[in-house]
């Protein structure tokens, strides 16, 4: 899967509809884990990796551990709400 545009297309990021359930889940529900969002989405752990590490790539979300657990919660970076937020913006 190819992540970055063309030369000649001003974005930066190529995003899918999974990519942008995943940073809606992490933006409206703050203390999701990777465990949560494969259940919330009926994904094996192997379907979502891809997507959480493209998207910490980019700087859209960024694992949080909790303290006192093993637990890693994902949470969306600014750069990653910015974008959700354009997108919702953007008329088809």
């Amino acid at each position: 899967m190819n992540d970055e545009r063309g030369k000649g297309d001003r974005s930066e990021i190529l995003l899918d509809q999974l990519d942008m359930y995943i940073l809606d889940l992490c933006k409206t529900n703050s203390n999701l884990g990777i465990m949560e969002i494969k259940e919330r989405l009926g994904l094996a752990h192997n379907s979502l990796k891809p997507h959480l590490d493209r998207l910490h790539k980019f700087g859209l979300i960024k694992p949080v551990p909790v303290i006192k657990s093993r637990k890693l919660i994902i949470k969306t970076t600014p750069k990653g709400r910015k974008i959700y937020a354009s997108f919702l913006e953007e008329d088809y």
